[in-house]
């Protein structure tokens, strides 16, 4: 039954996560806050994203939040079957590659995810040198060590003259991009 306590209470609980989920682990650690996503397709991407701004929830956040955890799909015989090689000369460097998977590595436990209310749009994670990376497609949850797994399964499948890009799929319709 609709009441305005309820109203309320629901609007206090959005209010709290909001404010639980407005900053990365970083800046909550430099008490600093920014914005928690770009979209992908943004070329403009502004120097703070180099410095920490990603997709960061703790179990409690993530719990809080209603988004449903997004998993990587089953690896096939094919280990890369997966993966779609889209490497180019414009693509990153692969030591910057790795840089960005191992940037992941500090978040294990934590749930990184895309915000894309709209669907089918993105989510910018992280850049480190050249490499960037999003996630796609649903709004959802994927644990960071897979965000660590997949950046990686993209690197030693797809590296190419010293570059790397392309796309790791997951359940659900989503998918991570690493360009």
């Amino acid at each position: 039954m609709f009441s305005l306590k309820n109203l309320i209470f629901q609007l206090l609980v959005l209010a709290i996560i909001a404010a639980l989920t407005n900053c990365s682990p970083s800046d909550r650690l430099s008490g600093g806050v920014s914005r928690r996503s770009e979209l992908a397709t943004d070329n403009a991407v502004p120097a703070s994203a180099s410095s920490g701004n990603i997709n960061v929830l703790n179990k409690a956040q993530f719990e809080a939040s209603g988004l449903t955890l997004i998993t990587p799909g089953p690896v096939a015989d094919n280990p890369n079957g997966n993966v779609r090689c889209e490497t180019s000369n414009a693509s990153p460097s692969t030591s910057n590659a790795r840089g960005l998977a191992n940037w992941f590595s500090n978040f294990f436990g934590w749930y990184c995810c895309n915000w894309n209310v709209n669907g089918g749009g993105c989510s910018h994670m992280m850049t480190v040198g050249d490499a960037s990376t999003a996630m796609c497609g649903n709004q959802g949850c994927i644990v960071c060590e897979d965000v660590y797994s997949n950046i990686y399964r993209i690197v030693e499948f797809c590296q190419r003259d010293g570059k790397v890009g392309g796309v790791s799929f997951l359940d659900q319709g989503s998918h991570l991009v690493l360009y």
